[in-house]
């Protein structure tokens, strides 16, 4: 046994990390977040990395891409133990459903195999200077690549049609769809794509407007908006932003119902026609029927994860926490605290001179999948994916 290994299972028996050890990953060398600062009951495993870039999971388990020892890859774990099931060496981005896995690097899109990562089919991209944006509809891959939309079969990866966007959209930002629209969206265009790739409309932003964020669109079966910033005002907590509806059968755009400090840096979740946004300094509730802002609660977030069967969802911020919110009401619970440390502030102007506690790591991604709420945290040196145990979760502290 290593001494990294040897470490862990010193930890364990203090009932502070689990004891799953991998040799094949890069032991981390950063501050581990403990149990004492979460109100978790357990950590029922941990793996760690040089560098973590995407987390998926899938019914098979958790799939994350990462830079390791021996260079990029892409891991399947186990959810239940965390010990590895496959492994394929080289970087690429995923996308994946409970049934479905694609890995998306510069040169193809590939299917792999939940079960043993097998290469299943392989769709080739020619190069280009911006990588491929991608999303799922039913048993439909849509790429938008090298200035094409492409409507891919999900089960061999099969061109079903295509069309050129560079009358329509230049740098495109996001690909979004549901059963009947296909909305590709450029900072000042917005285009919409029906069945067999016919274009049904196009809407040019007025010059004073443009697409926010990277994922703008917010799209559902029946309704969708697009948040929109003000084309003069700078990227800060003063900026012009706000939230349009689009009439899918029109094409039009209703008014602009203002949020302040929207960001759409990640994408929206919806409930009930309760659209959740990311903005600066936390989470909003945003009501469909309404068009108004029914709750915010607290903590400028990093990265949250789709909704749990109880109508809540989990999300991250930049001070190092993990907290809970109800979508129908806003309600917020504290879960899980990163270790923090110290830092002095000096006197300024505008600031009073005295300790800040910062978080010793950056949680870059969450997921759900039971047993597991998995936090992957990106230290100095060094990241780490860790379970921890969302099947017997105490009562919770109440967001500040």
């Amino acid at each position: 046994m290593n001494i990294f290994c040897a470490t862990k299972l010193l930890l364990s028996v203090m009932g502070l990390l689990a004891t799953n050890c991998s040799t094949s990953s890069a032991p981390s060398t950063a501050p581990k977040s403990t149990e004492s600062a979460s109100t978790m009951s357990s950590t029922r495993w941990q793996q760690s990395y040089i560098r973590l870039h995407s987390l998926v999971t899938t019914s098979a388990g958790v799939v994350a891409t990462a830079d390791t020892e021996t260079g990029p890859r892409i891991d399947s774990l186990a959810v239940d133990t965390g010990r590895t099931q496959w492994t394929r060496t080289g970087a690429a981005r995923l996308l994946a459903t409970e049934t479905s896995l694609y890995a998306i690097d510069k040169t193809a899109i590939i299917r792999l195999a939940i079960a043993n990562g097998d290469e299943i089919a392989r769709y080739a991209l020619e190069p280009a200077p911006r990588p491929a944006l991608a999303t799922m509809r039913a048993h439909e891959v849509l790429v938008v690549h090298n200035g094409t939309l492409r409507s891919l079969d999900g089960a061999g990866l099969q061109l079903q049609w295509s069309i050129n966007l560079n009358t329509h959209v230049l740098n495109a930002i996001q690909v979004a769809a549901n059963s009947s629209h296909i909305l590709v969206v450029g900072s000042r265009h917005l285009l919409a794509v029906g069945s067999g790739g016919k274009v049904m409309w196009k809407i040019v932003l007025p010059p004073n407007q443009r697409a926010l964020g990277r994922f703008p669109v917010v799209m559902h079966s029946s309704r969708s908006w697009i948040g929109l910033r003000s084309a003069t005002s700078e990227l800060s907590s003063g900026r012009q932003t706000g939230l349009a509806s689009i009439d899918l059968t029109s094409g039009r755009l209703g008014p602009t119902d203002t949020i302040t400090g929207l960001l759409m840096a990640l994408p929206a979740r919806n409930h009930q026609d309760v659209q959740v946004l990311d903005v600066l300094d936390g989470l909003v509730g945003f009501s469909g029927q309404t068009s108004q802002v029914i709750w915010r609660t607290p903590g400028a977030p990093t990265a949250m994860t789709r909704l749990d069967p109880h109508g809540s969802l989990w999300f991250a911020t930049t001070s190092g926490q993990v907290k809970r919110v109800s979508v129908s009401d806003g309600t917020c619970h504290a879960e899980l605290s990163l270790e923090s440390k110290g830092r002095p502030v000096p006197p300024a102007p505008d600031l009073k001179p005295g300790i800040v506690r910062q978080a010793i790591g950056e949680i870059r991604a969450i997921a759900l999948h039971s047993p597991c709420l998995l936090v992957a945290v990106q230290f100095a040196e060094s990241a780490e994916l860790t379970c921890h145990d969302s099947t017997n979760v105490p009562p919770a502290r109440p967001c500040p």
